[in-house]
């Protein structure tokens, strides 16, 4: 299930909570409400609630040490297609240093990175 139709879901038992209450205050629903209320907005701030574009270099100079899908564009994703530790990004080069695998030349035309992969179109 994704992200939008969880929040979709728990927004829906939000509102069911809500006229409970209205209709019997003493339900004691309130506080499990506030709680839903609570889960969606972390919820609304997962990486996968977030739209999965293209890292730029300077991003991905921020995210040194944490993992990233990389994959180059118009290449079957089987083939190039993998998850890899930042290690550095030099923006100047248009380069994406990978901890232990490769190095990502050309970043922008030849590789670009992604929090995530990216869904098929």
């Amino acid at each position: 299930m994704s992200i939008e139709k969880i929040i979709s879901k728990l927004s829906e038992y939000v509102c069911m909570l809500d006229v409970l209450r209205a209709h019997y205050p003493d339900t004691g629903t309130s506080g499990i409400a506030n709680i839903l209320r609570a889960a969606i907005e972390k919820l609304r701030t997962h990486p996968d609630a977030q739209p999965d574009e293209p890292l730029t270099l300077e991003e991905l100079r921020m995210m040194s040490g944490l993992p990233v899908w990389v994959e180059s564009p118009g290449v079957d994703r089987e083939i190039s297609g993998r998850w890899v530790i930042v290690d550095g990004a030099n923006p100047e080069k248009n380069v994406l240093f990978t901890r232990g695998d490769f190095t990502c030349h050309y970043y922008g035309t030849a590789w670009l990175a992604y929090r995530r992969p990216p869904e098929e179109v």
